[in-house]
């Protein structure tokens, strides 16, 4: 049975819409990352074509007359990974009050025909103002509290497609319903009886 509203007021569990995302603030990683995935593809890529080219020679075993700059490649992203789990963290996003989201909205409405703003905030907000705002929204790093300038920091360092993300998010906190209770009917108003 659930609680009462006495008891819900009185818990820590109940709070504004709340959402986390996994964040790398270190892109220089990444992009190593992204350069030996692409040379590993070349590779493979070069021995099928090598491989049709020999034609009649019988199929190779799994691993037999594998380049050995792969297995370099293999080392070495498995060294990036490592180091990028240092470098990135969990964010934790803080939705307002319906009420406060409602004024937020009216005040900055979707631009019409923007690309931007279907993309990073479904055309229901100015995506631009909504990233301007976006530690409005930021109020925790891998469980510690934000203090003055972290937001700043991690908006400098994040790419922008994070942000893109980030913003659908804090949109999707404030407009997409709640979890609902588990085993509990997921009926609206606007659903009939069947007959």
């Amino acid at each position: 049975m659930s609680k009462s509203l006495a008891e819900l007021r009185a818990s820590t569990r109940t709070s504004l819409p709340e959402r986390s995302y996994s964040l790398c603030l270190a892109q220089g990683l990444v992009a190593e990352v992204q350069a030996l995935e692409e040379e590993a593809a070349d590779l493979r890529t070069q021995a099928l074509t090598a491989d049709d080219d020999e034609g009649s020679k019988p199929p190779r075993r799994i691993g037999e007359g594998r380049n050995p700059r792969l297995a370099e490649i293999d080392a070495r992203k498995e060294e990036l990974f490592a180091e990028m789990r240092e470098h990135t963290g969990e964010l934790r996003l803080r939705g307002k009050t319906a009420g406060e989201w409602r004024r937020w909205v009216d005040a900055h409405p979707a631009r019409e025909k923007n690309a931007v703003d279907e993309q990073a905030a479904y055309g229901m907000v100015n995506a631009s103002d909504l990233a301007d705002t976006l530690g409005d929204y930021a109020v925790a790093w891998n469980g510690a509290d934000l203090g003055e300038g972290d937001w700043d920091f991690i908006a400098n360092r994040a790419p922008a497609g994070d942000i893109k993300e980030l913003c659908r998010l804090v949109v999707q906190m404030h407009e997409v319903p709640g979890a609902r209770a588990p085993g509990k009917s997921q009926k609206t108003s606007l659903e009939t009886p069947a007959t």
